[in-house]
């Protein structure tokens, strides 16, 4: 599955996750150079259910880069944005802007640890390891920020940013 160069916006969930598959194998999850404004608020991001026994010695590989988040995933209780409890998987989330949520990557014992790399955290504690949950997955990088993106005008869904040092 590849989206790349994408813009989703209110894509609200009831019942399901905005990227969801419950009992299939899918070998890669690419999420590249794509916004999401406001997008499953009270939902996860991505879910990757268990089917690994009726795919044995599969591995799902999920890569979200260069990508801007901006309320996705905003509940404290169930904004997951790496639900992957597929029993292989390997999660990378590289180069993102994620602003004003409440989310976090994820605490099924069967989530790995994600790969994150130059990711900014704006209003974003969530994923970098203030939630409630002892096994949630987090940011554990030495090179995150939680800068202001300066977006210019969030509202309206014009996330061009502004701040130099992101730009740079």
């Amino acid at each position: 599955l590849t989206i790349n160069n994408c813009i989703a916006t209110n894509v609200l969930c009831n019942g399901g996750n905005l990227i969801d598959f419950r009992t299939a194998y899918v070998a890669n999850v690419n999420v590249t150079n794509s916004t999401f404004n406001n997008c499953a608020v009270a939902r996860d991001f991505i879910r990757l259910d268990d089917a690994s026994a009726t795919f044995p010695s599969s591995t799902s590989t999920v890569l979200i880069d260069h990508c801007t988040f901006y309320g996705v995933c905003n509940s404290a209780t169930a904004g997951r944005y790496l639900y992957t409890r597929f029993v292989t998987n390997v999660l990378t989330f590289t180069n993102n802007i994620v602003a004003n949520t409440l989310g976090y990557f994820g605490s099924d014992a069967k989530i790995t640890q994600p790969t994150c790399s130059m990711n900014n955290y704006f209003n974003a504690g969530g994923l970098l390891g203030g939630t409630a949950y002892p096994t949630a997955r987090y940011d554990i990088s030495a090179n995150s920020t939680t800068l202001d993106p300066g977006f210019t005008k969030a509202a309206s869904g014009d996330f061009k940013i502004s701040n130099q040092t992101l730009i740079d």
